[in-house]
């Protein structure tokens, strides 16, 4: 399996988000989204063979060209 962690700011993100107050995420603050991004790279950092992380600050294209190119290389080496 391949796990593809898009990571993004949490500010960034709740400013991103169009209607914050039905998010259940944005609902519980920035604290709880900041603590819940560490744990995920955390664990992404831990398990650099099945985890990727992507930047979410850059453009849709960008991201979806990073995936790509990572599947690629990963299917191509095994």
């Amino acid at each position: 399996d391949l796990v593809f962690l898009i990571d993004l700011d949490p500010m960034i993100s709740y400013t991103r988000e169009t209607n914050p107050q039905e998010s259940r995420f944005e609902q519980k603050g920035l604290i709880f989204m900041s603590q819940v991004r560490d744990r995920f790279l955390t664990r992404a950092k831990s398990n650099p063979n099945t985890h990727i992380i992507i930047d979410g600050s850059q453009s849709i294209d960008d991201i979806q060209g990073q995936i790509a190119s990572e599947f690629i290389n990963r299917i191509n080496s095994n």
